[in-house]
């Protein structure tokens, strides 16, 4: 998740996965995951480009309707956790984005220019909330389907093939964003978000068998459809009685005000640089494609080399001081490859 969610413990799984059906797993997880980043790389060049619409400074308004319905999306996504199965949460959840995508299409295709702005400024909220939950509830399915051992081998694996997926929606966006109008680029991720609902599809029918198996096995069922979740009080409790998930909380508070305060000045420079919205669209595809590639090169081979050789305190410290050069670097040059490079 931004980023960003609602996160389960492994569950206790009795059954028995043999090494194909793991492979299997693993490979629907990937595949869901794949689409999942694909189709949120897609909108969120978008969201940059629609929510410059009426002008870059209406953006902080906008962050701060978004905080708003957070409080409100959050505990809602609770509650659907609570009252549905793990195989229709998902199915709700990824057929509301779906239409939601369609209807966004509509309004910018159809609808009188107040409308399209209300529904651009209404999308640049929708897609922070789509961000927040898509991830939150992909991770809390795979946390409830693997056991402790298995997701410190496996996970690795899954998250790379949605670097992937974040790649290549980066790569797509930005080779047709000048070919193809918003509301038809638009319904792109409402048909990857559905392929992906097919991958998840597959992956729960291969943990039903292994269920059905093991509770043939045992005399007894071991099925266990619903996801665990905590209200949100609850999580706010629990951070406040924890020094050390107090500490994560304030350091993720620093790290994304500065990341925020960072995109407003990208925004900015984008929105006073670039005059064309479909060549905005491109260049802010340029962008997180750069940021997804140096992502893999991170998550491959700088990661490793700095928590096995520096300790962990030190790479946390890493992202912090990248952000220090970079306000360095803006407050003399506020040039749009300044801002590209920063970002």
């Amino acid at each position: 998740m931004s980023g960003d969610g609602t996160q389960s413990a492994p569950a206790n799984r009795n059954a028995t996965i043999s090494p194909l059906t793991e492979r299997r797993v693993v490979w629907w997880a990937t595949g869901w995951f794949f689409f999942a980043l694909l189709s949120y790389s897609i909108v969120r060049p978008i969201r940059e480009t629609l929510g410059a619409i009426g002008g870059t400074r209406q953006l902080q308004g906008l962050m701060l309707v978004t905080f708003a319905v957070m409080l409100i999306a959050v505990p809602t996504y609770s509650a659907l956790v609570n009252r549905l199965s793990r195989r229709w949460l998902v199915r709700v959840v990824i057929h509301f984005f779906t239409a939601s995508l369609i209807l966004f299409s509509l309004a910018q295709r159809l609808g009188s220019p107040p409308i399209q702005v209300w529904s651009a400024r209404a999308f640049f909220v929708w897609v922070n909330v789509f961000a927040l939950v898509n991830t939150s509830m992909f991770w809390s399915v795979l946390a409830d389907l693997f056991q402790s051992d298995q997701a410190k081998r496996l996970f690795g694996r899954i998250a790379a093939g949605g670097t992937v997926g974040a790649i290549a929606g980066s790569l797509l966006t930005s080779q047709i964003a000048t070919l193809l109008s918003t509301p038809n680029l638009l319904l792109i991720p409402a048909v990857t978000l559905q392929v992906g609902l097919w991958f998840a599809w597959r992956l729960e029918r291969v943990v039903s068998r292994t269920d059905e198996l093991s509770a043939d096995q045992s005399g007894g069922s071991n099925r266990r459809d619903r996801l665990p979740v905590g209200g949100l009080w609850q999580g706010i409790t629990q951070v406040l009685r924890s020094p050390y998930l107090l500490s994560i909380c304030l350091f993720l508070f620093f790290v994304q005000a500065a990341g925020t305060q960072l995109y407003f000045q990208q925004a900015d420079i984008v929105g006073r640089t670039v005059e064309s919205d479909d060549t905005k669209l491109q260049v802010f595809a340029y962008i997180d494609l750069s940021t997804q590639v140096l992502t893999l090169f991170a998550q491959g081979v700088l990661s490793g080399f700095l928590l096995k050789r520096c300790g962990v305190s030190v790479a946390l410290m890493v992202l912090p001081a990248v952000y220090f050069l970079s306000f360095a670097a803006l407050s003399s040059h506020a040039t749009l490859l300044v801002v590209a490079i920063a970002w």
